[in-house]
């Protein structure tokens, strides 16, 4: 099998063109502040456009409940102009909205009043949530969603939803809904886990049983150690090492490999993916329909190998 490497030169071509910054007004993220309004007076913020977080309505008190059978509620959304969510909305109160869920209203609803303590509560919801140029040092449970940030650490049953920012570890059974833009997770360990990686973001170390669901874009992961494992590489999406039992379960599109070692292994590979090295006891376990490649032959698979991107 004819040998592949990549020069020096070409590596510094890839890391630059993964480096790409995307524009800061150009949110890959969809925030919005979701809720109800109660006759009452309550205000209980419901959600924040993202369905698998949802908040529990059992949350509420015996009232509004009922209110909620009689109907006598109405449904609010504080909504960022032209998506720029990490602008604080009480300092910026012309760049939020606010949003009704329904074109007919209650007759005790009263536009202006009701509004003001809609967007009053959720403002506070903003405040504890959304972070902006901010060094943390620890979120633990929660949600957060962060822009241009720094933390350092990530754990429990924290989630969060992160552009553009720097996380130096995450732990536990922590949670990253989204990683975009050209956000950077140092290390990984635990039962950790990312659903989605897109964008530019990288990933420099996954550890023990930490797992990332979707890849997509121009995304890299740079070392997978133990059995960490990826669902699916799209796109032009990258892993340089795999080592000890790491594993991927999907690759398509234009996706690669680099490296694979020791007892590291992928399920289902594309055509058109590309794989550079397989060492050891590594291997791939089934091709697409559209190869014509034996399975006896995809211990070494020369179909899988090409040249660098940037030759």
């Amino acid at each position: 099998m004819k040998e592949r490497r990549i020069t020096e030169t070409n590596f510094r071509k890839y890391e630059q063109y993964l480096q790409i910054k995307i524009k800061e007004n150009d949110s890959m993220m969809n925030l919005y502040i979701d809720g109800m309004l109660f006759k009452n007076g309550t205000v209980f913020i419901s959600g924040s456009g993202l369905p698998d977080l949802e908040g529990e309505i059992n949350k509420i008190g015996e009232e509004e409940k009922k209110m909620l059978t009689d109907g006598d509620f109405i449904r609010l959304s504080l909504v960022p102009a032209n998506g720029a969510w990490w602008m604080d909305p009480k300092k910026h109160f012309s760049k939020w909205h606010v949003n009704k869920g329904s074109s007919t209203f209650p007759h005790w609803y009263q536009s202006k009043l009701h509004d003001k303590m809609f967007r009053k509560e959720a403002c506070g919801w903003w405040r504890k949530h959304v972070f902006f140029h901010r060094e943390l040092c620890v979120l633990a449970d929660g949600l957060y969603f962060l822009k241009n940030c720094h933390v350092k650490d990530v754990c429990r049953n924290a989630h969060i939803i992160c552009e553009d920012s720097i996380i130096d570890r995450m732990r536990n059974h922590a949670t990253a809904e989204y990683v975009c833009g050209s956000s950077c997770i140092r290390k990984m360990y635990d039962f950790s886990k990312i659903k989605e990686l897109c964008g530019y973001s990288v990933i420099c170390e996954m550890n023990q049983t930490s797992h990332v669901e979707s890849m997509s874009d121009s995304t890299l992961v740079k070392s997978m150690r133990d059995s960490t494992g990826i669902g699916c590489m799209n796109m032009d999406t990258r892993v340089l090492f795999m080592s000890d039992h790491a594993s991927v379960s999907s690759l398509r599109g234009h996706a690669s490999v680099q490296r694979m070692n020791d007892n590291s292994f992928i399920e289902q590979v594309d055509s058109s993916a590309l794989i550079w090295e397989i060492n050891d006891n590594s291997s791939i376990r089934s091709v697409s329909n559209s190869s014509k490649k034996n399975r006896n032959q995809l211990r070494y698979p020369e179909h899988y190998y090409g040249g660098f991107p940037f030759n």
